[in-house]
């Protein structure tokens, strides 16, 4: 089971069963980190409901394809999608919702993934939902690093905080899936990948990489590296799309992850993916790679793409871009990071790497990015001008700690103390607390 504590505590609240405590509630936000399990124990209390006693409907909708419109119109698609309830129009979805007998449960999940443009809008209309239909209980996902769900917090008024699964629960799934090799497993990971193996899907892709007969990798940038290159390798073994080298691939999937991330989305039209991949490698087979990509199950969808399994592969991909940025910026000459240390002075404004650190939206990318560099601690001392909290973050998952490094971020932590922006000082609090 995954447990849950109170947001207003943190890890330091009592625990209980994240299932139960979905069941039990008529609003709640689900906090929890990247790859936690969010968006699985959605899908789990939905299955829970279809076998409860009472008539109940989950409606499980997938905020990352929001694109502006009205909620009443959206969920009565989601519904009728289901061939089992006939709503005509907006009107008969009110009606069944405030007169109907049946009670349904609405499952909001990623409110993090929401392009920026919709944001605002999605807020209200949520706030809207919550009020309009009492009767039927909402629960929300997201990131809890993401500022949108704060402004929710008044209208939902319960958070929960996912956390991390027992030691003990990763060893036994590792056993359950890979009975010996997986006791021999669990024994080589050391204290730092035992931490990561607590993320369910990290376990899942540490539980992947051992089936795989692979060596043990060192931090989830290598664990991501590994799944790709397995995806990639699958297919090609069973001769599909072998005309295709893989770095084409990669190339298409790399520079199509940047373009979304730089537009904070998840999901574009698969012509938009084509013509993106164009642009990376050429107009001549964007479309073949693009289709070979899908096949090799990194990106679903048909009319719409996006990363698959989970959002953490398109920040996997986005990271191998930035990681080629950095280089850039790293290797300019001196007097040009001279004029661009002074620039900023002038202007307080940020360029670059450092900027995207200071977007929530980039964070994970980040992370995985300080794994995949060689210098995560100069990595770190670039992010820690504008976010310490995501500084200590790279230099945990790089192991590119250094005391200097170290005295940078909580240099910048302390005097963040006193920005105007409360995330400033919430991050700055957070990155002083982990190097108490």
């Amino acid at each position: 089971p995954i447990q849950a504590s109170p947001y207003q505590t943190g890890r330091l609240g009592p625990k209980d069963n994240l299932l139960q405590l979905m069941l039990a509630a008529d609003r709640l936000l689900v906090l929890g980190e990247p790859g936690s399990g969010k968006t699985v124990a959605l899908e789990r209390l939905a299955w829970e409901l279809c076998g409860g006693s009472e008539p109940t409907v989950p409606v499980l909708v997938r905020l990352f394809k929001y694109a502006g419109t009205p909620l009443e119109k959206w969920v009565r698609a989601i519904l009728q999608e289901t061939g089992m309830l006939r709503l005509d129009d907006e009107r008969a979805l009110i009606t069944f919702l405030k007169e109907g007998e049946t009670r349904c449960f609405f499952l909001f999940d990623g409110l993090n993934e929401v392009a920026p443009e919709f944001r605002a809008g999605l807020t209200d209309e949520l706030g809207r939902w919550i009020t309009a239909y009492p009767r039927h209980p909402v629960i929300l996902t997201s990131r809890p690093q993401d500022e949108l769900w704060r402004r929710l917090r008044g209208e939902v008024g319960q958070a929960v905080v996912v956390q991390l699964i027992a030691e003990e629960q990763a060893q036994a799934y590792l056993v359950a899936h890979l009975a010996e090799r997986g006791e021999e497993l669990y024994e080589r990971l050391d204290q730092r990948l035992r931490e990561m193996a607590r993320t369910p899907l990290l376990l899942w892709l540490i539980k992947e990489a051992g089936a795989a007969d692979e060596s043990i990798p060192g931090n989830r940038g290598e664990l991501y590296a590994r799944f790709v290159s397995r995806m990639l390798r699958r297919d090609t073994d069973r001769r599909m799309d072998t005309e295709i080298p893989d770095r084409v691939k990669l190339g298409a999937l790399t520079g199509l992850a940047y373009h979304l991330s730089l537009d904070q989305r998840l999901s574009c039209g698969y012509d938009d993916a084509v013509t993106t991949a164009a642009q990376q490698i050429g107009g001549d087979q964007a479309d073949r790679v693009v289709g070979a990509c899908r096949r090799h199950g990194l990106l679903a969808g048909e009319e719409t793409v996006w990363y698959s399994p989970h959002q953490t592969v398109q920040e996997y991909f986005a990271a191998l871009k930035l990681k080629d940025l950095a280089a850039e910026e790293w290797d300019q000459a001196q007097w040009s990071r001279w004029w661009q240390a002074s620039k900023r002075i002038v202007t307080r404004q940020e360029e670059g790497l450092a900027a995207l650190a200071g977007d929530d939206w980039w964070m994970e990318t980040f992370v995985q990015l300080a794994g995949l560099t060689d210098l995560a601690y100069r990595l770190a001392r670039e992010v820690a001008r504008v976010n310490p909290w995501l500084a200590w973050w790279c230099v945990a998952e790089g192991r590119g700690e250094r005391e200097e490094t170290r005295e940078a971020v909580a240099t910048r932590s302390v005097s963040l103390m006193e920005s105007e922006r409360v995330a400033d000082r919430r991050r700055a609090v957070a990155a002083l607390a982990r190097m108490r």
